[in-house]
């Protein structure tokens, strides 16, 4: 079922040219493929932060097995 969100006009200007330039079939797909591209990124983001700790504190991913 589609549904319709409201975006700033500047937005939805640079929503179309994500999906000139990726070749999108329609928005909703640039949309998922931001969504999954910042889930990756707060993954990533997460675990450099997570990897920092470990070092700050002098822990090895053996440590954590154990």
């Amino acid at each position: 079922m589609a549904t319709s969100i409201s975006v700033e006009e500047e937005t939805r200007d640079k929503l179309m040219i994500l999906k000139l330039e990726e070749r999108a079939r329609s928005l909703d797909d640039i949309l998922r493929k931001l969504i999954i591209q910042y889930r990756k990124d707060r993954l990533i983001r997460s675990h450099q932060e997570f990897r920092k700790r470990m070092d700050e504190k002098g822990l090895k991913l053996e440590d954590l097995i154990e």
